[in-house]
């Protein structure tokens, strides 16, 4: 059954009870403030009503509208007021004007709240705007980002690789084979730079922070693991090759637990294996920076969207602290 409270004299009280109860409406009654609070939550009532004559009405109003903002006050008087003003208000009106004396105060107090109500209710409709048009972003965005998962689908089977030379360091103390795939390499578009020990490698690479790096992993003074710790810490994204002598699986596998992308084992059977596999890890890298990319891009448009989102939020945080 649908509950109300009243705040006043228990007599009129008991009155409108019994009013109430031909309504199937249940009538809680209190007379202090802090008691019809109290009833307001347990009966989950939605209207409190509140005698006109009862203390300072507009400062009760304001305590019970204060302490529970969804609750409804409806005033009671014995005084009447005519059944046109009353329609005015249902159909809404939301003040009343006495003109009998023309009392300067309260007509301006009147207009006053008119135009309070007025700004707050622009204030209002300019703040469901800003939110519906949030969620008109949010959902373009969701298509976009969609839109770029599809895209992402097409490069991860096989779709545009970037054709821009890549640049490969190649640390081998052995002279010959250096040369050997520098031009392998270089005729399958790939620009090369060769050092003869790790040293020096490791001096181009402060130089020019290569994608690919091939590295023997026996070197003459810095070892070829040693190179690739250093390059690794410089710059975990670059992509190491050792190469290996045959036989040295075991050692080539703990490398590779350390972080080299691949290994190769020499002699080589056929010197285009090379090539095959720094293309093997030049296409991993590409699809790997592409999918970096697309997330950066989608990271990016995320956090804009929280900005505007954040921003929305504050402004109906402050709009609804001071209603």
């Amino acid at each position: 059954m649908t509950c109300v409270v009243w705040l006043g004299p228990l007599d009129d009280a008991r009155r409108l009870e019994s009013v109430l109860a031909q309504l199937q409406i249940s009538l809680a009654s209190a007379t202090d403030v802090e008691t019809t609070l109290k009833l307001a939550v347990r009966r989950s009532a939605a209207a409190i009503i509140v005698a006109v004559d009862w203390g300072i009405l507009a400062e009760t109003v304001v305590q019970l509208t204060t302490a529970n903002p969804e609750i409804q006050i409806l005033v009671a008087t014995r005084l009447g007021v005519p059944p046109q003003v009353s329609a005015a208000f249902d159909a809404g009106a939301r003040d009343l004007l006495d003109i009998k004396e023309c009392d300067p105060a309260q007509i301006g107090a009147a207009i006053d709240r008119a135009l309070a109500r007025h700004k707050q209710t622009r204030k209002e409709r300019d703040l469901l705007i800003k939110l519906h048009t949030l969620n008109e972003d949010f959902l373009k965005a969701m298509v976009v980002l969609d839109k770029r998962n599809n895209e992402l689908e097409q490069i991860v089977q096989g779709s545009s690789i970037d054709d821009r030379p890549i640049h490969v360091l190649v640390i081998d103390d052995e002279g010959t084979i250096a040369s050997l795939i520098e031009y392998v390499l270089t005729n399958h578009g790939y620009k090369v730079t060769v050092a003869l020990d790790g040293e020096t490698g490791l001096k181009h690479f402060q130089k020019n922070q290569f994608p690919i790096v091939i590295t023997d992993k026996n070197l003459p003074g810095i070892d070829g693991v040693a190179v690739m710790r250093e390059i690794k810490r410089v710059h975990p994204e670059t992509d190491v090759i050792l190469i290996t002598g045959y036989g040295s699986k075991e050692s080539a596998i703990a490398a590779l637990n350390i972080g080299a992308t691949a290994y190769i084992e020499k002699p080589f059977n056929d010197i285009h294996d090379i090539r095959r596999k720094v293309d093997e890890v030049a296409a991993a890298q590409k699809m790997r920076n592409k999918k970096r990319d697309l997330l950066r891009t989608v990271k990016q448009r995320n956090r804009d969207f929280l900005k505007q989102y954040r921003d929305i939020r504050q402004e109906l945080q402050s709009w609804l602290n001071s209603r």
